[in-house]
């Protein structure tokens, strides 16, 4: 008996194939730990003294609104300098100018801001 192979069968299955396709991609931009640097039109500052971009994490940003730290302010801290660098024990870098506290992270050459509060 011979089969016969309809064309919306065809469809059917390269949908099918697409919505994988799909999940597939979703699930490895999930896992990979791959940023997506633009979730936010500010999330990246230029620090003119080391001639590089701080991307801001989700976190970063959250934080920053909630602290009430303006992006000037934290500007002003990283290209400060006299601000005060540390290198923490986890890798992470820690600025402080007595007033705000930075706690940065690298991913390879890319410079994060994993989160900064006001000092009290």
């Amino acid at each position: 008996m011979k089969r016969v192979f309809y064309p919306f069968q065809f469809l059917m299955v390269l949908q099918i194939l697409f919505i994988v396709f799909v999940i597939g991609i979703v699930y490895w931009l999930i896992t990979s730990g791959t940023k997506i640097k633009n979730f936010h039109t500010s999330s990246q500052i230029y620090i003119s003294s080391i001639e590089r971009y701080l991307s801001l994490s989700p976190h970063a940003y959250q934080r920053l609104q909630e602290r009430g730290i303006t992006f000037k302010e934290l500007k002003d801290l990283l290209e400060d300098e006299s601000s005060q660098a540390k290198l923490q024990k986890n890798g992470r870098i820690r600025i402080t100018n007595g007033t705000i506290t930075a706690i940065l992270g690298t991913d390879g050459d890319d410079l994060i801001l994993v989160t900064a509060f006001k000092n009290s």
